[in-house]
């Protein structure tokens, strides 16, 4: 087979579909499963679209690839619009993530330009500094908006742990419930709230998510399985479906201390080595051009990573004194991991059909 090679099991991340999609139904959520992480590859987004009522994504261009893929349904676009990117919004997304009064005016022209409405949720900042108006401007943004006829508000949402890591927690997520009682009072109506994504799972399976939030948008917990603050498995959840593959290309007894005096590596690294003496080690065809190496766990223990260049894995191999060039070793993936490797041209993508494969 062609390496680097990733795998993803489409029986085990159909399991975690109906286990996940079962618990946020018992905590009264919809959810919206985001593919960005696999770019809107039409294989997930042709099984996601088979349990859920909508799609979500971050590029405008992966979700024009579902389309042309034949997916059709509801898409949310999870990334507020440029402005540049107004128009193609409208078009292709039912419903968009907005902080900016100029980029909500652009899609209120855009709509009446394709006479067609669009739905928007307005983000607010809860304190990780990425995305959202602050709290005192919800009241005139609300208004402001209220005004463009080719936008229909359907309600509010928020974002943490992508940046500043804030932990979503009932208290810092309690600000929700003033700008719902400010949503009622402008636009008479009640709003979805859309209170985040996998990092929401600590609170759901602790019981305490607040109440009045109703929508998840769910990525990193489907496939990877796993909490987005704890990093933790979720209950039921399989956390192996991703794996990615490469090739032994060299197998040497060599140092384990660099020979000579060293200075930065060619990304302005200074790596700290160990002199452990002579180690059988190995190189697979695997690097920084396809994946976030730090994402890696080999699913062998007898093999350690010692780090990689753009086309390079060095592994510490002196536990497998069986190992030849040619042969396969795997890794585990986490989230990075995964995103890398979705992205990078050099890696063969397989989608698994049966759990016995």
């Amino acid at each position: 087979m062609k390496t680097p090679d990733l795998q993803i099991s489409l029986p085990k991340l159909t399991e975690n579909i109906v286990t996940l999609k079962t618990l946020c139904k018992h905590a009264s959520l919809q959810v919206t499963p985001i593919t960005k992480v696999v770019m809107g590859h039409p294989t997930i987004a042709a099984l996601y679209a088979n349990y859920f009522d909508s799609i979500g994504d971050s590029r405008i261009c992966d979700i024009q690839r579902m389309t042309d893929s034949g997916i059709h349904t509801q898409y949310m676009l999870i990334r507020s619009p440029a402005l540049s990117e107004s128009l193609q919004t409208v078009e292709l997304c039912h419903t968009s993530l907005n902080s900016e009064l100029s980029v909500c005016h652009a899609l209120n022209l855009a709509g009446e330009k394709l006479h067609q409405k669009h739905h928007i949720l307005i983000m607010i900042e809860m304190g990780d500094l990425r995305e959202g108006i602050l709290l005192e401007e919800t009241e005139s943004f609300f208004r402001e908006v209220s005004s463009l006829n080719w936008l229909e508000v359907v309600g509010i949402g928020t974002n943490a742990t992508c940046f500043a890591g804030i932990i979503p927690t009932e208290e810092n997520l309690s600000f929700l419930a003033q700008v719902k009682k400010t949503f009622r009072k402008v636009f008479h109506k009640n709003p979805l709230i859309s209170g985040g994504g996998t990092n929401l799972f600590h609170l759901i399976l602790a019981n305490t998510l607040p109440a009045y939030i109703n929508h998840i948008r769910i990525g990193e917990g489907l496939l990877m399985g796993v909490d987005a603050v704890y990093k933790q498995p979720l209950p039921g959840c399989h956390t192996d479906i991703c794996t990615l593959t490469g090739e032994v290309i060299e197998l040497r007894t060599k140092p384990s201390f660099p020979i000579g005096e060293t200075a930065h590596n060619a990304f302005g690294e200074h790596i700290p080595f160990r002199d452990k003496g002579l180690r059988k080690k190995a190189i697979i065809n695997i690097g920084r051009l396809d994946t976030d190496i730090a994402g890696l766990t080999p699913l062998d223990k007898g093999i350690e990573i010692l780090g990689a260049s753009s086309d390079h894995l060095m592994l510490d191999v002196e536990a497998k004194p069986n190992l030849q060039v040619g042969d396969l070793v795997s890794f585990g993936m986490n989230y990075s991991a995964l995103l890398f490797s979705m992205s990078s041209i050099y890696v063969e993508k397989r989608f698994i059909e049966s759990l016995q494969t």
